[in-house]
């Protein structure tokens, strides 16, 4: 027999237990769970009272008469267990934590509740228009208030200070009062950086476009400062501007910043032609563009700011093709260095981003590849073409498509990049292919070779499974019959002494095209590559 003193009661049945054991072996109840619902008794009432509370602070606000209760005292009477000291409620004949019998030996305490402070108000309802009011009074921050007041009072005096003084000053002191308000205006913005969300970056923003473009009107326009002491100073204010928005995380305070690198000199340009070409400044402010666009270029790598990349690009370009009038035919060289050497920096930029990081392209990333090949390609055709050096601009073209043509490969080779990467990158490389296929070859021999390509195209298409590549293919098609129906036939006419026996050479190499073209679809091999790229959709 166990030793009694070692016996709990059962909760349920009041049957001796062995504390070792977790069943009771008369009725079978599990005698940790009887205990934990016993300690969930006292939890239980106080949450009815609370919902009691709540439902009088619903009828308080439904009903306009004041509700008249009276306080209601309620009271918890405990019981102390004199094994284990701890408490119980009354109505318990056990100890829910230790099990003993509370009928033999307890001692009683009784602890008054207080009243809750919400059925103080629900029962004192009344003249409380005047509280509330008060309350509402008490709320505002009267100190923020002053604050902003005080604030405005100062501007205000500023400004008028400052009028006077501009007035009163002479050219040099009016820079140097301006470049003393954008300072502070930084200074300040820096003092509140963490405790005022935006507002410290728009300060920001204006102190440093107002330096910038004071130290722009005094090489610009007042000629305090030689031009090439003053593009240095831009250049340091804009790499300031950087550092302040990747210190605020401030993408404004950088569009700024980058806005006023690449605007300053197409203001040159447009409105300074003269000065700018006559004292060959031209190098020197192409130079600061090259080295403002890597410093975009790293800054939107760290940050992953893709709007400035295409202020920059724009930028660049812009500057360009407003300088390429004024520059002389025989600097055929230097114009094609500056665009080239925009075009280089951002095909350098694409690549780290998408081979080297293996970023997956997005419309920004996407849309920026198609510009700088849309203007470096319009670019090289004002200079080149323009001038008539076709044959430059065929050799050109190739190159183009021979640079497009690697990246698409590289593309398939390394693993982690877009496959829609590589397919723009093929697609600009037929088309460089495409257009240069003329300049070198005239006549039928375009319309064979394009005939060929197109032929070419279908199958690379069934063999990649790229539906994209049979419509390039189609469209080629259609280029071919135009071209051969429409010039190569009139003209073969007009011009040869054996008109039928070229353009029958031409259309006998169309048709075989056609033919190859026709027996790729029907080939079981690119049916199944075919069917198998439907089926993935």
């Amino acid at each position: 027999m166990p030793d009694q003193s070692n016996l709990n009661n059962c909760p349920k049945c009041n049957e001796s237990i062995n504390p070792d054991e977790n069943i009771c072996q008369k009725c079978g109840t599990s005698v940790n769970q009887a205990f934990s619902e016993l300690g969930n008794v006292k939890e239980t009432i106080e949450n009815l009272e609370l919902r009691l509370e709540r439902l009088e602070k619903l009828l308080e606000t439904q009903k306009s008469t004041e509700i008249k209760t009276n306080k209601l005292q309620f009271k918890d009477e405990s019981l102390i267990c004199s094994n284990c000291n701890l408490s119980n409620i009354s109505s318990n004949k056990f100890c829910i934590h230790c099990g003993i019998d509370l009928t033999t030996s307890t001692t009683s305490v009784t602890t008054p509740i207080p009243d809750s402070p919400q059925k103080e108000e629900l029962i004192q309802a009344t003249n409380t228009a005047p509280v509330k009011k008060q309350n509402k009074l008490a709320d505002i921050n009267w100190i923020n208030i002053i604050t902003i007041v005080g604030a405005a009072a100062l501007l205000l005096s500023m400004l008028f200070a400052s009028f006077v003084v501009y007035n009163i000053l002479g050219s040099v002191g009016r820079h140097i009062f301006t470049l003393f308000i954008g300072g502070i205006l930084l200074v300040g913005s820096e003092y509140r950086r963490k405790t005022m969300g935006i507002y410290p970056q728009i300060i920001a923003g204006t102190g440093t476009s107002i330096i910038y473009a004071t130290i722009f009107s005094m090489f610009a326009i007042t000629n305090i400062i030689p031009p090439t002491i003053g593009m240095v100073f831009l250049a340091l204010i804009s790499i300031g501007s950087w550092y302040l928005a990747i210190r605020h995380n401030g993408i404004w305070i950088a569009i700024l910043g980058t806005a006023g690198v690449f605007i300053t000199p197409n203001l040159l340009v447009f409105f300074g032609q003269n000065a700018v070409f006559e004292s060959n400044a031209f190098p020197m402010l192409l130079g600061y563009l090259l080295i403002m666009d890597i410093a975009v270029v790293l800054i939107s790598m760290k940050k992953n700011w893709d709007i400035f990349n295409q202020i920059s690009i724009l930028g660049s370009y812009i500057f360009i093709f407003a300088s390429l009038p004024e520059l002389s035919e025989e600097s055929l060289l230097m114009k094609m260095s500056a665009l080239i050497s925009v075009y280089v920096i951002f095909i350098t930029l694409s690549f780290l981003l998408h081979f080297v990081r293996k970023e997956q392209p997005n419309f920004r990333n996407m849309l920026l590849i198609n510009t700088n090949s849309i203007l470096f390609y319009f670019g090289s055709f004002w200079v080149l073409w323009m001038d008539d050096y076709y044959i430059e601009f065929a050799i050109l073209n190739l190159i183009l498509a021979g640079l497009n043509f690697g990246l698409g490969m590289a593309t398939s080779k390394i693993s982690g990049v877009s496959k829609n990467l590589g397919f723009l990158y093929y697609t600009k490389a037929a088309v460089f292919l495409t257009i240069s296929i003329p300049i070198f070859l005239g006549g039928f021999v375009t319309t064979i070779a394009w005939s060929g390509m197109a032929a070419g195209f279908t199958i690379i298409g069934l063999k990649l499974q790229e539906w994209k590549w049979r419509i390039y293919s189609a469209i080629l098609f259609v280029l071919v019959i135009i071209k051969l129906f429409g010039i190569d036939m009139v003209g073969s006419f007009e011009i040869s002494p054996w008109p039928y026996m070229n353009w029958s050479i031409t259309s006998l190499f169309v048709i075989t095209s056609l033919w190859i073209t026709y027996l790729a679809y029907k080939t079981p091999i690119f049916k199944l590559n075919s069917s198998s790229e439907t089926n993935n959709g």
